[in-house]
């Protein structure tokens, strides 16, 4: 902004969920891009909006990159929407795809958690430094995601055995929480938009929706059905996780959307894997699935329109289907 012939940069830090800073300046003080005067009240015209970083981004420019894991040579391929195409040899057979910001760089790192001994490998592409961790145990499912806030992913896996979640914090502190039973699935999302991610689950022999969420407390939700495929993520951009499922057998996304409401989509076929993420960087995930029969990506860019690329060949494990379980 601008004021007294001068320009301000204004700099707003520890942002960790979308919305929008309001700067409250003099009157006269300051005017905007549009030279509108500022006033002594909060008004739109100072405003600045800003989204979350993006899941699944390996070189921080807002956009999910296409991304896959071939399982025959260990090797992670990715596309960057920046910085081009990238592939590394990481992880050996058996291991799980872990793909989050570790280090709070808004950049994606590549991950592997290997069940067999509870490892965590951690290879952050900004710094180029490796890391591993140890936290959990054989049979656990990982789901790393900011559960304190500080935007940085924790080591975070569900036991199913025993209906546990066991949280390693980025500053090195420890919680359990018996929150599930045998054959729920873990889901990732921040439900009530504090900037911290929940403890979450969906229970297929019910089809409900069991959150725990950091800001408001317990909820259950009733939504899916059948052999339906919890895909949840925030796809009307207001910086809340909506409730929503994919069905395999007809292609049809059903979802809650906090403020957009109830819709359905059909958009997929049987054989197809759910892969919703933000592929044109609008701060919305689109809907999207990935075809191993051929290795093509096709999404519903809410901002672009349809998106359609082949990535990847038959066999592959596209990064964004991590924690989709």
């Amino acid at each position: 902004m601008t004021g007294s012939g001068n320009v301000y940069h204004v700099s707003v830090r520890n942002i960790l969920s979308s919305g929008t800073v309001r700067l409250n300046v003099a009157t006269g003080a300051a005017t905007d891009a549009i030279g509108n005067p500022s006033t002594t009240v909060i008004v739109n015209d100072n405003t600045i909006s800003f989204f979350a970083p993006t899941e699944f981004d390996y070189d921080g420019d807002g956009r999910s990159d296409l991304s896959v894991r071939r399982a025959s040579d260990d090797n992670w391929y990715v596309l960057r929407g920046t910085a081009g195409y990238m592939s590394m040899v990481f992880g050996v057979a058996g291991d799980l795809m872990v793909p989050a910001d570790f280090d709070g760089d808004a950049k994606t790192d590549i991950a592997m958690f290997r069940p067999s001994t509870g490892q965590w490998f951690i290879f952050n592409l900004q710094s180029q430094t490796f890391v591993n961790y140890s936290w959990g145990a054989s049979g656990d499912l990982p789901v790393p995601a900011d559960h304190d806030g500080d935007g940085k992913a924790d080591l975070v896996v569900f036991r199913q055995s025993d209906g546990t979640w066991y949280r390693r914090l980025s500053n090195n502190t420890f919680s359990n929480v018996a929150f599930g039973t045998v054959g729920d699935k873990p889901v990732v999302g921040d439900f009530d938009g504090d900037g911290k991610y929940d403890i979450a689950l969906y229970r297929p022999s019910d089809h409900n929706w069991y959150i725990l969420e950091t800001g408001f407390g317990f909820f259950v939700q009733t939504w899916g059905e059948g052999a339906d495929i919890p895909v949840p993520t925030d796809y009307d951009g207001d910086g809340s996780t909506d409730v929503s499922v994919w069905r395999p057998s007809t292609g049809q996304w059903f979802r809650i959307q906090s403020t957009a409401g109830f819709g359905v989509l059909n958009w997929g076929q049987t054989g197809d894997m759910p892969i919703p993420a933000d592929y044109d960087g609008d701060g919305k995930a689109d809907v999207a699935v990935f075809r191993p029969s051929t290795g093509t990506w096709f999404a519903i860019g809410s901002t672009n329109g349809i998106i359609q690329q082949q990535f990847g060949q038959n066999g592959d494990l596209p990064t964004q289907s991590a924690f989709i379980y």
